[in-house]
């Protein structure tokens, strides 16, 4: 469903707004893809430890994991929602500024993707617990359209970035 916002700027809103809100998202996803990686490096073994019953070192790689994504993800969102403009400008050029709110607005979900994914791939996972995943999959879903649905007709690719970050 993080895909579903740029296909309902596309039919809401215009190709500009499209363009706009894709550089704002690519800029976003490039830190994310950083911090959810140590998810996905981390999950075979979190898994091996709830296996083999040792849970007491489950717990430890846990919360390790869980302080090494907030030692990264707050500097990281702090640092796009500050530095948006500047890195646009960089990435994407002078005609791509406009897209730096809903670039801030987007730099919220720096902070709640990684820690969604420790709850998905860390807890639930390991524990065989996928139908919740499935559950907050499909309210995530119906969430961003919904949100999408009301806001990207008034406010273009920010309302979908409120809408993303909503979901």
């Amino acid at each position: 469903y993080l895909t579903l916002d740029t296909s309902m700027v596309g039919v809401l809103s215009t190709d500009y707004a499209v363009g706009l809100y894709s550089a704002a998202n690519k800029m976003n996803r490039i830190g994310l893809s950083v911090i959810n990686s140590l998810s996905v490096v981390l999950m075979p073994r979190l898994a091996y430890y709830i296996n083999n019953g040792e849970i007491e070192k489950y717990k430890s790689l846990l919360k390790k994991c869980f302080e090494c994504v907030c030692i990264l993800a707050f500097p990281i969102a702090c640092g796009m929602f500050v530095l948006s403009e500047d890195i646009l400008l960089i990435f994407s050029g002078k005609s791509y500024l406009p897209a730096a709110n809903c670039s801030r607005l987007m730099s919220l979900i720096i902070i709640f993707i990684p820690l969604s994914t420790i709850a998905c791939n860390q807890i639930l996972i390991p524990f065989g617990k996928e139908k919740y995943q499935l559950v907050s999959t499909v309210i995530g879903s119906v969430s961003n359209l919904v949100v999408n649905g009301l806001l990207i007709p008034a406010f273009s690719e920010t309302g979908a970035a409120i809408g993303t970050v909503v979901s």
